[in-house]
């Protein structure tokens, strides 16, 4: 198990260990402040002025909020400088006033402690998450965490030691000291920190996708999780108050016995920080650790009040202990992941909003509500901790939702990275309406006329029927051979149409070619080739009719063609198919008979015969169709040990199929073996172009790296394609491209998307190859979980060299050829006779290299 420390990479030393001090120094600041706070408080006031305190907190907190907003444009690290030298000087005012009036300074200061001191910690995560991405953030945040549980420790020891000896004044004084430490780091990070103006640039480009706050539904649920574990905790923590002004009554003991707690907390947090979060961060997330702090708040809570009466208060003590602990360790961590989603504008207020306004006014109404029962039952420990129990059991529930919220937040967050813009659809029915469409059939110029009926054809055809009879009887042959092809595809019997063109005043001959059999006239031949299908020995005809030169007389064969099943002319309709031949109207031919007969179809596609330009233009058709036959016929063709251009081909028409039928099923066991097939072809690739990249030839390099590096992309999006046949992965394309970009951040939101969304088995697989900076660093770490052992130029040639991809074939020729390795002479003679032209011609120039013993 790798402590938090070995998770920081050597580009992420610097600013890990600035974020750190900062961040031990704000801690230790928050933590003097707090206990000078309830120790001034409570040896000055009773426990019962609390309520009104957190009621306080709440009103003055919004305006807190404003002011901070006004900073649009400073970076995080800027605010925090200013607003830590005002804490000081407000510290330092805060001596005299106790000196004069105890008990109102009391309540001012619990007050401003409260504003300044959620301030601080909010100021300082924002400036973290604007430093770090998702990803970063499960490594680097147990590091961060750690050295700001060493700074409350820290303070806290040192509190008990003044707290005893000079009292909780001095508290004040060095709080002061700190704020300026504070100050002072917080300058020094503007050259390490990403600046929040450079963030807020990014997302300009965005802003017609950005969220608003509180207008998303997401960041509702984030008020409401926030705004009830802050009346939870205030809840509890209004108890331990009250349990400790009951046992201790000195202001330095209360001073002595809150720095032990805040000291005990610390020390054992600190422990959990650096033994578990990092490790827990990585592999889990951060929402298994959040839903353990209300968990074990509530099981605390319930063992309080089944204990007996004279020890529940004592068993009480462990959850506020254990709140303090997660809260300011783990569960500090895990809630920086809700607001990674966000969009970083976005993300500054709604952190401010929730810190500032929804803790405080959790605090206001966890008052209101202790005033209420105090009011109505007297307010006894006991009853306080049977609210604090309902109160949990709230929180709980909230966050068993926001378990089911935030995978689909990291979603849209990744659609939002999605720059592309949406061409809007237009309507062809926006075009011409029914009038405009006569008026072209009553044109004089045939092309109109022609134009017309294919316009009807596609927008209104039920109105052919209407207009056939003029039609029928049009001077030009091409009009009249259009409308019957038109009428054929609509199911309609033109041979009951053959009287009607012969009985017409027009010009028709019906001379026949005796040679050929087959009419002079294009209407008649229409006619005769939608006649033939009911005459078995009429496939010699139809094969002469698909090379009519009319386009009509072509269309109704190729529909009686493929409607035959003839394994002869389905072959040449696929042939003709590929070579974009009449590709419209063969392809509207073969899907009419796939919709009534997919297995011709599919015994024409599983034909090893076919070339894989035909296998390809066959599953344009195929996709069309989600009947099972095909739906397996298009997976045996997605599979690992097809063609490359088929598999990709294959697999992009099965997406299409899930996307308009998600009730098609593919089995997860089939797809996982070949998901993790192209995933181990990815990782393979990596590790073969790190080690072709050791090569002295600059040229050698510089080709083969390019094909390896476009085939690994193509074997990861292949990986990606798949993922979306069995899981819910509907932006996996996205992802795909997301996590191929240069953006690290958006890079890292892809991640994160896939981690919060794949199943255990294929995130071990996966994630950890993905989640490295460079490829090298990936292809170690593929190495590492594969065993492979790949480390030259020629031993990566020797593999590629079996590879079924004919270009990486050749590549692995070209490097032996440019290495002049005459030891795999015999191999290069054996591929002299692959059936691939490129790999022949690669073969026989090595050939040459080697026989002629040129140099490299």
């Amino acid at each position: 198990m790798q402590l938090p420390w070995q998770l920081v990479r050597p580009s992420e030393r610097k600013l890990t260990l600035t974020l750190s001090v900062l961040h031990f120094f704000l801690i230790a600041l928050f933590t003097f402040s707090k206990i000078a706070r309830d120790a001034l408080f409570l040896e000055e006031l009773p426990a019962g002025y609390l309520p009104y305190m957190y009621i306080a907190l709440a009103v003055l907190s919004v305006g807190a909020v404003a002011m901070l907003a006004r900073f649009k444009k400073a970076s995080a690290s800027r605010i925090l400088y200013v607003y830590n030298l005002v804490v000081a000087a407000s510290l330092i005012a805060f001596i005299p006033w106790f000196l004069a009036s105890p008990q109102t300074a009391a309540m001012a200061f619990y007050i401003w402690c409260g504003i300044f001191g959620v301030g601080l910690v909010t100021e300082f995560w924002l400036l973290a998450n604007e430093a770090i991405d998702t990803r970063a953030a499960r490594r680097l945040l147990g590091v961060i965490g750690a050295s700001g549980i060493a700074g409350g420790l820290v303070a806290g020891f040192a509190a008990t030691a003044v707290g005893v000896t000079l009292g909780p004044l001095v508290l004040l004084f060095m709080s002061a000291v700190l704020a300026v430490a504070v100050a002072f780091v917080a300058n020094r990070t503007g050259s390490v920190v990403v600046d929040t103006e450079v963030q807020e640039s990014v997302e300009l480009a965005h802003k017609p996708t950005a969220v608003t706050p509180l207008k998303s539904g997401y960041v509702r649920l984030l008020v409401l999780l926030f705004f009830f574990s802050g009346i939870t905790l205030a809840v509890v923590d209004y108890a331990f108050k009250i349990f400790l002004q009951n046992e201790l009554t000195e202001g330095g003991k209360i001073t002595s016995a809150l720095g032990i707690f805040y000291s005990v907390q610390n020390l054992i947090a600190l422990v959990a920080q650096l033994g578990l979060a990092g490790v827990l961060l990585t592999r889990f997330g951060g929402r298994p650790i959040s839903n353990a702090l209300p968990v074990g708040i509530l099981a605390a809570i319930s063992l309080t009040l089944i204990a007996p009466v004279g020890v529940a208060s004592l068993v009480f003590v462990s959850a506020p202990l254990y709140a303090a602990i997660m809260r300011v360790s783990l569960t500090r961590s895990a809630w920086q992941f809700l607001y990674f989603p966000l969009p970083g504008t976005v993300r500054r207020k709604v952190k401010r909003f929730i810190d500032i306004v929804v803790n405080r006014g959790a605090d206001a109404v966890a008052g209101a509500t202790l005033l209420a029962l105090t009011f109505l039952a007297g307010g006894e420990f006991m009853d306080v901790i049977w609210l604090a129990g309902v109160l949990c059991a709230l929180w709980v529930a909230v966050e068993l939702k926001m378990n089911r919220a935030y995978p689909n937040e990291v979603k849209r967050a990744l659609e939002r990275q999605d720059t592309e813009i949406s061409r809007p659809q237009i309507k062809l029915s926006d075009l011409s309406g029914p009038e405009d469409l006569r008026i072209l059939l009553r044109s004089g110029d045939s092309s109109d006329v022609l134009y017309g009926i294919d316009m009807i054809e596609l927008l209104q055809p039920d109105m052919l029927r209407e207009v056939k009879d003029k039609l029928l009887y049009h001077p030009v042959i091409e009009v009249r051979a259009r409308i019957l092809a038109s009428l054929h595809g609509l199911g309609d019997d033109i041979a009951g149409f053959a009287d009607t063109v012969h009985s017409s005043d027009l010009e028709i001959t019906d001379d026949i070619n005796v040679e050929a059999g087959v009419l002079d006239n294009p209407a008649e031949r229409v006619i005769q080739a939608a006649s033939s299908i009911s005459d078995h020995e009429s496939t010699a005809l139809l094969a002469q009719l698909i090379d009519d030169p009319n386009r009509d007389v072509r269309r109704v064969a190729y529909r009686l063609a493929a409607a035959s099943g003839s394994a002869t002319l389905l072959s040449e309709l696929i042939r003709r198919l590929a070579s974009r031949q009449d590709p419209g109207v063969i392809r509207g031919a073969l899907t009419e008979r796939l919709s009534q007969d997919p297995d011709p179809i599919i015994a024409a596609f599983d034909n090893p015969q076919l070339s894989v330009s035909e296998r390809c233009s066959l599953i344009a058709v195929l996709r069309t169709s989600d009947h099972p036959i095909v739906i397996r016929a298009l997976y045996r063709a997605s599979q690992s040990n097809a063609h490359r251009q088929v598999a990709s081909a294959a697999l992009s028409a099965l997406k299409s199929i899930r996307q308009t039928k998600p009730t098609v099923t593919i089995p997860e066991e089939d797809v996982v073996v070949d998901l993790k097939e192209d995933i181990s072809r990815f990782g393979m690739r990596l590790v073969q172009l790190v080690a072709l990249a050791e090569a002295p030839d600059p040229e050698l390099k510089a080709l083969v790296e390019k094909a390896l590096r476009e085939r690994s992309w193509q074997s990861l999006e292949r990986a990606f394609s798949r993922m979306s046949l069995v899981y819910d992965i509907e932006r996996a394309e996205l992802a795909f491209r997301s996590v191929r970009g240069s953006d690290k951040h958006v890079a890292s939101q892809a991640i994160e998307y896939l981690d919060t969304h794949l199943p255990r088995q294929l995130k071990d697989l996966i994630i950890p190859i993905l989640d490295t900076p460079s490829e090298e660093e990936r292809a170690k770490k593929f190495a590492n979980l594969s065993g492979s052992k790949v480390s030259t130029p020629t031993a990566a040639a020797e593999e590629l060299l079996i590879s079924r991809d004919p270009i990486l074939r050749a590549c692995a020729l070209y490097v032996i050829g440019r290495l002049n390795r005459a030891d795999y002479l015999g191999k290069v003679r054996d591929a002299g006779n692959d059936p691939d032209p490129i790999v022949r011609d690669t073969a026989i120039w090595a050939l040459r290299r080697l026989t002629a013993g040129a140099k490299p």
